[in-house]
């Protein structure tokens, strides 16, 4: 898989870990999505991510959980990137 690929040779590239995770998502790897969004969260030597991508984030780990069952994880994320970003839909 490229995205793969790019993480193994970036991996601070956001964009191949969200990528990757949205792959991991559509292929119903819920576990291996949140995995992916969780290690972009702790990457700490990253500038601070756009609206566009931090939304994107909360998306794909929003829909990771209520492919889980979790909708109360799913419920809180989605509020919290509402309240990051109150402007954005």
């Amino acid at each position: 898989m490229q995205f793969d690929r790019v993480r193994t040779l970036q991996p601070t590239n956001v964009l191949a870990r969200l990528g990757l995770a949205s792959a991991y998502l559509q292929n119903g790897l819920q576990d291996q999505a949140l995995e992916q969004i969780a290690q972009v969260r702790a990457l700490t030597n990253l500038p601070p991510l756009t609206p566009e991508l931090d939304l994107s984030m909360a998306r794909i780990e929003a829909s990771a959980y209520f492919a889980k069952n979790n909708l109360a994880a799913a419920e809180m994320t989605l509020l919290k990137a509402n309240e990051k970003h109150p402007d954005r839909p």
